[in-house]
């Protein structure tokens, strides 16, 4: 798809065809087989990864100008790839599929073996577009690209019901940042769509209105139909490259909704994009943790993997900050309640044709999240499967699920256990094998096992080649939990002179940056700072680097104190909530128990 627009249309730093070819791969796929879901895992995959990383304040535009040859190379990322082809995708569903495909055979029976840059494509589409009356007057296809094309960042809208009238609503934009400090109004041209209570229909993806300026207004009326009581999400099937806020009232309303029986009367990709849009809005302070949670309660009835895709991209954020916390012990129970009922459900065996892709893909988010959250089923499962594999060498974990299998299989793993996991390592020459044994080794959260298993890569290469010893020490911190991290930052502290021979001195500073972020604790700080201080001494790190390498920690250090205490209330109120339930229920049934004896 890539070598057909680059050959057909030549693109002087164009860096839309990048876009026409991964938004046409997944439309190729999905014509050809639908039930793989390849619209739906575009949005996964692309639109919300590119949000993901166009989200720090400074990404480029996806027009830029480099006259150099590595700077055309830089120019194949993300924003090339995942964010164009959101941004094709949403002018496409903007204009409707027919105008869409009209506008296409013009730019390319127009520029067929010509040079081509964004002008053309505008040009083009605005032909169509005007013939089948789809832009407003005061609009143009121009004025649209480039206000997608020419700046980094995307737009978050706020959507808010008007004080003096509850038949209005408020949107306004500002640029979306996942750091406060960093905010900034910017203009783009915006498509607005929404969905209601009284007006459900998620299959229409074409505006209802366009946003030119910082604020619009919109009114109940017979294009517009809402009341004061309606749930309203915009965004239908994100087809747009924005997120979406609301004010208090609104997510309440979206909540219960979410919350009751008919969840599912919200499309799938809008569930979502909910789920997506609530944890990274608390994530940028947009929205409190409150307001996060309670939304994320309702994955408990959840089975399509793309919610949980979404969650799990954004709680992976959450739990690795909470490690710090005294309340992680209640987010565990948290996790553990919602991810409880989609675990039991699917289990941890991969049971080929009988599953859906959607099972195969929910199956690894819900044996990770079980299992992190220290559900004891998920473990011992998981953990029986991997010492049957171990002490029969011709059994194997089904490849879907190996991973996570081995990893959080291990997860608890005790001394004897490790004896069997260490005998097959060492015993194997399948590279294969010991990549998954060195994963799996790096999930163990027992500080002793962990030492251990670091000092026996001091041993030269007679365990561990050198490239292996490297992917231990980061599956370590990074899969290891809170142990993890201290284990390796005790192992670089205490056997400084034998790790600078073996490793050298790159791998010793590269992973220092690589760890960086995963120090949470104050005593974790505490540690990693004087580490820092120590190799600056060894001069392996420049003095200046101290400052960028505390940044992470200390960015963790702050989302804790502003954060901690208001997840804590709130999980304290969601527990005992839960529990009057739990007691109301119980009483019901004593009733129930009373009143069948007395009829006896």
């Amino acid at each position: 798809m890539t070598f057909f627009f680059s050959e057909f249309i030549f693109n002087e730093i164009f860096i839309f065809f990048q876009g026409f070819a991964t938004l046409y791969a997944s439309h190729t796929m999905s014509l050809v087989y639908p039930e793989y879901r390849d619209i739906d895992l575009f949005v996964l995959n692309n639109l919300q990864h590119a949000m993901r990383v166009d989200a720090t304040g400074v990404s480029r535009p996806m027009t830029y100008y480099v006259e150099n040859h590595r700077g055309i190379s830089n120019l194949f990322d993300d924003i090339a790839y995942s964010k164009a082809a959101s941004v094709l995708r949403m002018i496409q569903h903007s204009l409707t599929e027919e105008t869409w495909k009209k506008g296409l055979k013009l730019y390319l029976d127009d520029m067929k073996y010509e040079a081509a840059d964004s002008d053309d494509l505008a040009r083009n589409l605005q032909e169509a577009a005007s013939a089948d009356d789809r832009l407003p007057q005061n609009l143009t296809m121009k004025e649209l690209i480039d206000s997608w094309s020419l700046k980094g960042g995307y737009p978050v809208i706020t959507v808010e019901r008007s004080n003096e009238s509850t038949s209005t609503l408020i949107i306004s934009q500002a640029k979306y940042v996942n750091t406060k400090k960093e905010k900034t109004e910017a203009n783009w041209i915006i498509p607005i769509n929404f969905a209601t209570a009284s007006y459900p229909y998620f299959n229409d993806t074409s505006p209802v209105a366009w946003m030119k300026d910082q604020t619009v207004f919109i009114k109940n009326d017979s294009f517009h139909v809402f009341n004061e009581t309606d749930w309203i999400v915009f965004n239908i099937q994100e087809t747009g490259y924005y997120r979406v806020n609301y004010d208090n009232s609104l997510w309440n309303l979206i909540s219960n909704k979410l919350a009751s029986d008919t969840f599912e009367e919200i499309h799938v990709i809008n569930r979502a994009q909910i789920v997506d849009d609530v944890l990274n809005l608390a994530r940028g302070e947009y929205v409190n943790y409150e307001i996060c949670f309670r939304i994320l309660e309702y994955l408990e009835h959840e089975t399509d993997f793309l919610p949980w895709s979404s969650a799990n991209n954004g709680l992976g954020y959450i739990n690795r900050l909470m490690t710090g916390s005294e309340n992680y012990a209640n987010f565990q129970r948290f996790i553990s309640k919602i991810v409880s009922p989609l675990y039991q459900s699917l289990g941890s065996h991969d049971r080929g044709r009988k599953d859906t892709l959607s099972e195969k893909r929910a199956r690894t988010i819900a044996i990770n999240w079980a299992c992190t959250s220290g559900e004891e089923s998920c473990i011992n499962d998981t953990n029986k499967r991997v010492m049957e594999v171990l002490k029969t060498p011709s059994m194997e974990i089904e490849a879907n699920v190996r991973s996570a299998i081995y990893c959080n299989g291990l997860r608890q793993t005790n001394q004897d256990e490790f004896e069997l996991v260490w005998n097959r390592f060492t015993n194997t020459s399948d590279q294969m094998t010991r990549q998954t044994l060195i994963n799996g080794m790096g999930c163990i959260q027992d500080a002793e096992i962990q030492r251990q298993n670091l000092n026996f890569t001091l041993e030269s290469e007679e365990f561990y080649t050198k490239s292996e010893k490297t992917r231990l020490l980061k599956a370590i911190y990074n899969n290891g939990g809170r142990n993890g991290v201290e284990s390796v930052i005790d192992f670089f502290s205490e056997n400084f002179d034998e790790i600078d021979e073996l490793y050298g001195e790159q791998t010793v500073r590269r992973n220092m940056y690589w760890m960086a972020d995963k120090v949470i604790a104050k005593e974790l700080y505490e540690k990693f700072e004087k580490l820092i201080d120590d190799l600056i001494v060894a001069q392996v790190l420049a003095e200046n680097e101290k400052e960028i390498l505390m940044e992470g920690p200390k960015i963790n250090q702050e989302w804790l104190k502003q954060n901690d205490e208001e997840i804590g209330k709130y999980f304290k109120s969601y527990f005992a909530n839960d529990a009057m339930n739990l007691g109301s229920v119980s009483v019901m049934f004593l009733a129930i128990g009373v009143i069948f004896n007395l009829l006896i």
